[in-house]
C-alpha cells in the first residue's frame, strides 16, 4: 500500500519533469538566437549632403535563417563625426522577428560637403564705453544644418583685457555642426573713441570668402555713407555718383544734394595667393555745406584653399 502511494506521488513529478523537458526543447533549444547577416555592396558610399535615407541605405540587404529577407528592417543606427577628408562611418542595424540584431558599418563620403562658413551681418566697429553685442554681428551657415548662428561662441584672444577700451582687438569665433566639425575664425574688432567719426560707412558685405589665386577688388564692396538717416550711395547703383577711391576722381559722377565726397581711402592687406584672413578698411570723407563728415568700416576677407 505504501509503495502504491509512493508511485502516486512520483507520477506528477515525472509528468512535470517531462513537460519541463519538452518546453525546454521546443522553446529554448529550438529558439531563434542567430542574428541576420547584413550584406553591403560597396565599402564606400558616395552621396550628396542632401541624400535621403533611401540613398543612404543603397546596396544594403539582410538575410535571416528563419525570417529570410529582412532588408526592410534595416535601420541607420549612427553616422560618426566627419573626418578631414569629408568621410564618416555609417553604421547599420538589422533585426529579425525574434529580436536578434546584426550591425555593420561602411565609409560614407560626401561629394559636396563644405565646412561651415561664418557670416558677418554688420561691421565690427564700436564706440568705446558703449554696449557691444559682438555676437549679434556674427552668424554661421552649414550645408547640412543650415543656420548655425545660435551656436556661435566668441573669445577675446588679443592682449587687451576688455573691449571697452579704444583700440584694435581680436576675437576668435567658433561653431560646431552636427557632424562634429568645429571651425574657427579670428576677426579684428575696432573700438573707436565716441567722437572719432560722425558718419558711418555701410558695405554690401562685411565678411567674404574668396578662392585661392582669385582676383579681388575691394572697391566693389562700398555701398553707402550714412549721416543720420540720410544715405549717400558709394557704388555704381546710381549714375549720378562721383566716388573718390584713394584720391581717384571720376568727374562724370557727383553726389548731389549739396554733398561732395572729398576722399575715400581704402587700405587692403588681401593676398589671394596665400590662404588666411585679411582686412580691407575704408575711410570716407564727405563735405556738405560747411560740415565735413567722416565714416569708417572694415571688410574681412577669407582666402580659402
Amino acid at each position: 500500500m505504501k509503495k502504491k502511494r509512493r508511485w502516486l506521488v512520483l507520477i506528477p513529478l515525472i509528468l512535470c519533469a517531462a513537460l519541463t523537458a519538452a518546453y525546454t526543447f521546443l522553446f529554448v533549444v529550438n529558439q531563434d538566437i542567430n542574428p541576420p547577416v547584413i550584406h553591403v555592396d560597396d565599402e564606400v558610399l558616395k552621396v550628396s549632403v542632401s541624400a535621403e535615407n533611401e540613398q543612404l541605405l543603397k546596396g544594403v540587404s539582410a538575410w535571416d535563417d528563419v525570417d529570410q529577407d529582412v532588408s526592410d528592417l534595416i535601420v541607420i543606427e549612427d553616422i560618426s563625426e566627419i573626418a578631414s577628408d569629408s568621410t564618416a562611418k555609417i553604421t547599420y542595424a538589422a533585426f529579425d522577428a525574434s529580436g536578434n540584431v546584426a550591425k555593420t558599418s561602411r565609409t560614407l563620403q560626401y561629394t559636396d560637403y563644405t565646412s561651415p562658413h561664418f557670416l558677418q551681418k554688420r561691421a565690427l566697429v564700436f564706440n568705446a564705453n558703449s554696449s557691444m553685442d559682438v555676437l549679434s554681428c556674427i552668424g554661421a551657415e552649414d550645408v547640412l544644418d543650415g543656420d548655425l548662428s545660435s551656436k556661435v561662441k566668441g573669445t577675446l584672444i588679443s592682449d587687451t583685457v576688455s573691449l571697452s577700451y579704444a583700440g584694435l582687438h581680436t576675437i576668435e569665433f567658433r561653431v560646431t555642426n552636427s557632424m562634429g566639425e568645429t571651425v574657427r575664425i579670428s576677426l579684428p574688432v575696432d573700438v573707436v573713441e565716441s567722437d572719432a567719426y560722425n558718419a558711418s560707412v555701410e558695405l554690401s558685405d562685411y565678411l567674404v570668402y574668396v578662392p585661392l589665386q582669385s582676383e579681388f577688388d575691394g572697391e566693389n564692396y562700398l555701398s553707402l555713407l550714412k549721416i543720420g538717416a540720410t544715405e549717400y550711395a558709394l557704388d555704381d547703383s546710381d549714375d549720378s555718383i562721383r566716388t573718390y577711391v584713394n584720391n581717384y576722381v571720376n568727374p562724370d559722377r557727383y553726389i548731389g544734394s549739396g554733398a561732395t565726397i572729398i576722399n575715400v581711402e581704402m587700405n587692403s592687406t588681401v593676398n589671394t595667393s596665400v590662404p588666411g584672413v585679411y582686412s580691407v578698411t575704408y575711410t570716407v570723407t564727405l563735405e556738405k555745406g560747411t560740415t565735413e563728415y567722416v565714416g569708417y568700416s572694415r571688410l574681412n576677407v577669407v582666402v580659402e584653399e
